[in-house]
């Protein structure tokens, strides 16, 4: 039985067709041949999501976006359907949410997986949300570099107000001051007749004394060694006993003689003899005017024969005998 010419055509037709649906689709990564499971989501705003698009669930690709159109019965809002390829559980509280899936911007969608023990089904209506772009993360981080900028704006303005010119003239001295101080190091330092190669060469000669002398000071520290051994191995502890006995036995005598005890402690507390001998001294100033003022009272004999007037009584004496 031959097969007339149209039905081969009409066959070649709906291969050519079949193959070229499932290749489309192949292309967009969806194998119509496996079994599929539609999801649809609302959104608001889809921030750029595009038809073909992935969804992934924890980084891992498990459909695509199949279709973005207006919703005829929630005005406003776009509806996005889902398709996946992989058969997994999807709690019905499930966000599907909107992200960037590259640096370049690229949207996609990713499962946050809810907690509900109830599961959605194929052509059930999800949660949609979309995170915030790094752009979105950036304007706050931009508003107060633009404040920032405002402030050191406003400080410059006031610093230039302030100081004026006098400021840039004292910072232009002070500069010149500052190359002026270098300029003139670096002369003390390179001038071969100045002090600074010769504080060098002092340096040098006491290092080199030094090191010359290095046995003269091992002697040195050696006797010093011997005289440290040396007193560590003396008997300073008893010595120190000795002299703390004997400043006790100072202590009470300087005691006994401040509470009047013994002939010093009498002398030193009693004051009988300091008034007798003050007694002593007003007589003897008293006896020696007297003597002054009549000396006859107390000188009978002459240095030459002794005196006359005596000699005569003496005479008239012996007549009368």
């Amino acid at each position: 039985m031959k097969i007339k010419t149209e039905i081969k055509v009409g066959l070649i037709a709906v291969i050519t067709i079949s193959i070229f649906v499932w290749g489309y689709n192949f292309m967009k990564g969806l194998n119509i041949l496996k079994q599929l499971h539609n999801y649809t989501v609302l959104y608001d705003d889809i921030g750029g999501l595009q038809e073909a698009n992935r969804v992934t669930l924890n980084g891992y690709r498990v459909g695509m976006i199949n279709n973005i159109d207006l919703s005829d019965d929630h005005p406003g809002k776009l509806v996005v359907k889902i398709v996946l390829e992989k058969s997994f559980d999807l709690p019905e509280n499930t966000i599907a949410e909107i992200y960037n899936a590259d640096i370049m911007g690229s949207k996609a969608i990713r499962f946050k997986l809810g907690d509900s023990p109830i599961y959605a089904k194929s052509g059930d209506t999800l949660t949609g949300s979309v995170a915030a772009s790094l752009m979105d993360q950036m304007d706050p981080i931009k508003n107060k570099a633009e404040n920032i900028m405002d402030s050191l704006d406003s400080i410059l303005f006031t610093l230039q107000l302030s100081l004026g010119d006098d400021f840039s003239e004292n910072f232009n001295s002070t500069l010149l001051h500052l190359r002026n101080s270098a300029q003139a190091l670096d002369s003390f330092l390179n001038d071969e007749n100045g002090q600074f190669p010769s504080i060098i060469s002092n340096i040098e000669g006491i290092t080199l004394g030094l090191k010359n002398n290095t046995e003269k000071f091992d002697g040195i520290m050696a006797n010093m060694e011997s005289f440290s051994d040396s007193l560590a191995n003396s008997n300073i502890k008893t010595l120190v006993n000795k002299m703390n006995s004997s400043l006790h036995s100072i202590n009470e005598l300087f005691v006994g003689i401040n509470n009047g005890e013994g002939t010093i402690g009498s002398l030193m507390t009693n004051d009988s003899l300091y008034k007798n001998l003050e007694n002593l001294s007003h007589n003897l100033d008293l006896l020696l005017i007297d003597v002054k003022e009549n000396p006859k009272r107390y000188a009978h004999f002459s240095i030459w024969g002794g005196d006359k007037s005596e000699k005569k009584k003496n005479k008239k004496n012996k007549t009368k005998e």
